[in-house]
């Protein structure tokens, strides 16, 4: 079964979508769910207004949340948040499970080390290939504990 969304084009773009832990998925259903029955049940504006507000934060800052290997860089999206790091500035990657806010919707998660000393995470969905595909594109890399 195919696990991420690969677009490639002239210039060899690969998609791949965020893995999604089960029990991170249910409590951002929750939320907004739980306040729009509210809202019906209490009929209250007040909560509705509340309700829409939480799905557009969630549209704003989570979905999509997906990372994509260019010709020379590592874009990673999470809603409207957007992050481009150079390849060769990437020195270090290795497995994680912080649970440190991040662009990731897993704590399967990979440690990005990047420029003079900064991090991100990520949680591809297709781990392996997200790896096989990101250590051709930057050939220094070094993995740890993966």
């Amino acid at each position: 079964m195919l696990q991420y969304c690969c677009n490639v084009n002239e210039e060899e773009r690969m998609t791949y979508g965020s893995k999604v832990d089960s029990w991170i998925g249910v409590v951002l259903g929750l939320v907004p769910i739980g306040l729009v029955f509210e809202a019906i049940f209490l009929r209250s504006l007040a909560v509705a207004v509340v309700a829409a507000s939480v799905l557009v934060v969630y549209r704003l800052a989570v979905f999509p949340t997906n990372f994509e290997l260019g010709p020379d860089t590592l874009k990673i999206r999470s809603g409207i948040i957007r992050t481009s790091i150079p390849y060769q500035e990437i020195h270090r990657l290795r497995a994680s499970s912080s649970w440190l806010s991040a662009p990731a919707l897993s704590l399967d998660r990979l440690e990005i080390t990047y420029g003079a000393a900064r991090k991100t995470l990520i949680s591809p969905r297709d781990r392996t290939a997200f790896l096989r595909d990101l250590s051709a594109r930057a050939p220094g890399l070094k993995f740890e504990s993966i």
